[in-house]
């Protein structure tokens, strides 16, 4: 699921399934959630001409807010102040 939601060459429609999971996982259990979806989700926040950029920031906002230690783990904050700064 992580390679394939968030490939480029992706289908915009598998990429929006698998961040309604994500967003779901925040929702039901954010102390559970995985690093690896985590880093993910901060790589696509850091791609400035990703046009899925925005809605992956909206999640990364989300989980920031849900599970703060996982969005530090990943570098999260970073990428978020960036996206401020921008």
């Amino acid at each position: 699921m992580v390679v394939g939601a968030f490939e480029k060459e992706g289908d915009i429609t598998e990429r929006m399934q698998a961040l309604k999971v994500i967003k779901r996982f925040i929702t039901v259990m954010p102390s559970k959630f995985p690093i690896c979806l985590a880093r993910s989700l901060v790589a696509v926040s850091g791609h400035p001409d990703d046009g899925f950029r925005c809605v992956a920031l909206d999640t990364l906002r989300e989980l920031c807010l849900a599970n703060s230690y996982i969005v530090s783990c990943c570098n999260g904050f970073k990428v978020l102040l960036e996206a401020i700064i921008d």
